[in-house]
């Protein structure tokens, strides 16, 4: 089990790592060392130069070169159970800059979505290589909603055009994004401005549609918005249900991911809010297909704060009867999250937080061994 280091932690083990390669390169054995499995490709190598001079005037003969062996193919510690109906999680990318991520979830896992942000001419490559998996484009923008009615916006019709027209340029040039989101996570303090926000996503749906684009609206953060504003966002479902489309969700919980979950009422306050949603709240004739555009596991809805991403629960998993194996441990949580959404057709897939994830969310990051465990899963479970 992989467990976080510190930085001094880190740069020693890289001089051991540099001193150990160096003593190869001169056959100098090590006492008490064994020979090491060779771990799965990254893409990349490594290339230490050659800085020890000869010591001797007569060089050693060389060894007979051995035929490099392939690599060995990763293989689960457990088995995968039979699953009777393809998975529908995907992965959130914020950047690919790991072959992993494209070369081996995507190409090999086809998951069912793929939220991306920034890297939208991503979007190409992933329906070549995955032409079944759905894409969601998210533009990075400081460009807040609530800015905008702050400053006293009321015209929604005229702000939608504006939005609109700041991206549609990339719009244009990103067509292997099948739904495009607007604003992230907005929360409003009151029914008045979820009206607004309500009436604005609807013309976004309406004039995103005159241009051949679908919308995946809302975007709300795990817990949001309250049952009280959802009346206000009613012309929004509207429109996705005259127009196409989906309703854009966020579903984190922690330490666990079913941490809020009523087996009694087979819904949750955090993950499977939806279901609560659907059933107490939206009426059936605005049931849209959702779309859950981020999930896992966040410190952040948490009020015990253990910490942020996944990694930082491991320690906490320890404690309670999980898999001791830290990726196996949440691998079983996202597992019973894929088979919960299995049990609602109208639910198309779920986003998990994060794949090349910016430097503060490293404890998110699922790229690795992680990475390797979820792709095998997907490769179980396929989409076709």
């Amino acid at each position: 089990m992989k467990r976080r280091l510190t930085r001094r932690q880190l740069l020693n083990l890289a001089g051991a790592s540099a001193i150990a390669a160096l003593l190869d390169a001169c056959s100098i054995p090590q006492p008490g060392r064994a020979t090491a499995t060779p771990a799965a490709s990254t893409g990349y190598r490594a290339y230490l130069p050659n800085v020890i001079a000869e010591t001797t005037p007569t060089p050693a003969p060389k060894p007979t070169p051995k035929p490099s062996a392939p690599e060995p193919t990763p293989v689960p510690r457990r088995t995968f159970p039979a699953f009777d109906r393809p998975s529908k999680l995907g992965i959130a990318v914020q950047r690919f800059r790991d072959p992993q991520i494209m070369d081996r979830i995507i190409a090999d896992g086809h998951p069912r979505v793929v939220k991306i942000w920034g890297d939208l001419g991503a979007a190409a490559e992933i329906k070549q290589l995955s032409p079944n998996t759905i894409v969601v484009g998210h533009i990075n923008q400081q460009y807040d909603f609530q800015n905008a009615i702050t400053s006293g916006a009321t015209d929604m019709a005229a702000y939608a055009a504006d939005f609109v027209a700041r991206h549609l340029d990339r719009y244009r040039a990103n067509t292997g994004v099948d739904f495009w989101e607007g604003h992230n996570e907005p929360v409003f303090e009151n029914e008045a401005k979820m009206a607004l926000y309500g009436q604005f996503e609807a013309e976004r749906v309406r004039q995103m549609t005159a241009y051949g684009f679908k919308c995946a609206v809302g975007n709300f953060s795990a817990g949001n918005p309250p049952f009280e504003q959802w009346d206000e966002f009613f012309p929004a479902l509207r429109a996705i249900r005259e127009y196409g489309g989906a309703l854009a969700l966020h579903e984190y919980s922690a330490p666990t991911l079913d941490y809020g979950y009523d087996p009694s009422s087979d819904d949750g306050s955090l993950t499977l809010r939806y279901r609560r949603v659907y059933r107490q709240v939206i009426p059936a004739e605005l049931h849209v297909p959702i779309l859950i555009t981020e999930a896992g596991i966040d410190g952040l809805v948490s009020a015990d704060r253990i910490g942020a991403g996944w990694q930082d629960f491991i320690g906490y998993w320890n404690k309670i009867p999980l898999d001791p194996d830290a990726f196996w441990a949440y691998m079983d949580q996202l597992q019973w999250y894929d088979e919960e959404l299995q049990k609602d057709d109208w639910v198309i897939g779920a986003t998990l937080f994060v794949a090349g994830g910016q430097a503060h969310f490293e404890s998110y990051e699922l790229v690795g061994e992680m990475g390797e465990l979820l792709t095998q899963y997907l490769m179980a479970h396929p989409v076709g």
